[in-house]
């Protein structure tokens, strides 16, 4: 048995304190995963949100699977639940400004992709593509930054969602589609 299935057997039976261990040796990646996908201002709140709710459901950890892979699941799944809990609330991002208002209209107007790529900075761009985002669901959103940010193999997109492969493939392409159609719409209206 490794470690953090000998400090899991021991704080079931009784050794809370042992749970202190587990956090110190894993919170550099709950914080990484955490911060990638929630605003700064949350991140930290989030982060506790992981570890208190590890801990409530250590009962479950079956140690067939590494630990890590599994706080993994609940710290991905904390942050699909952040973006529910916060989906009426969107983020207030302002509108384009000129840059990127010049930068719609290079598009509309059929620029080849390559001038579109040399005028451009990469910011606009990730600032555009961070504006759609937000106007995903939570689970769109988190699904989007899983297979195409972090290069997460479906299979295991599927298994942080507990869903299965096809309807994983099924929603990634839907999600795809809604960005498209937010862009779409956005460039309608400019």
């Amino acid at each position: 048995m490794n470690e953090d299935g000998e400090a899991v057997k021991a704080i079931l039976g009784g050794d809370k304190d042992r749970y202190a261990e587990l956090m110190e040796r894993h919170k550099d990646m709950v914080c990484a995963i955490v911060g990638r996908r929630i605003p700064g201002n949350d991140a930290g709140e989030m982060v506790q949100e992981v570890f208190v709710r590890a801990y409530h459901s250590l009962p479950g950890f079956a140690g067939t699977s590494p630990f890590r892979n599994w706080l993994s699941r609940i710290a991905v799944r904390t942050c699909c639940d952040y973006w529910r809990k916060h989906e009426k609330r969107k983020v207030q991002i302002t509108a384009p400004g000129p840059e990127e208002q010049q930068w719609l209209e290079a598009i509309s107007h059929s620029v080849s992709q390559e001038r579109f790529e040399r005028d451009r900075s990469r910011k606009g761009a990730a600032e555009l593509l961070e504006w759609t985002l937000t106007r995903l669901k939570g689970d769109d959103r988190t699904l989007i930054e899983l297979i195409y940010f972090e290069d997460q193999p479906l299979k295991e997109v599927a298994a942080y969602f507990k869903w299965g492969l096809p309807k994983t493939k099924i929603r990634a392409m839907r999600a795809r589609q809604k960005m498209k159609k937010i862009i779409q719409s956005l460039m309608e209206k400019s």
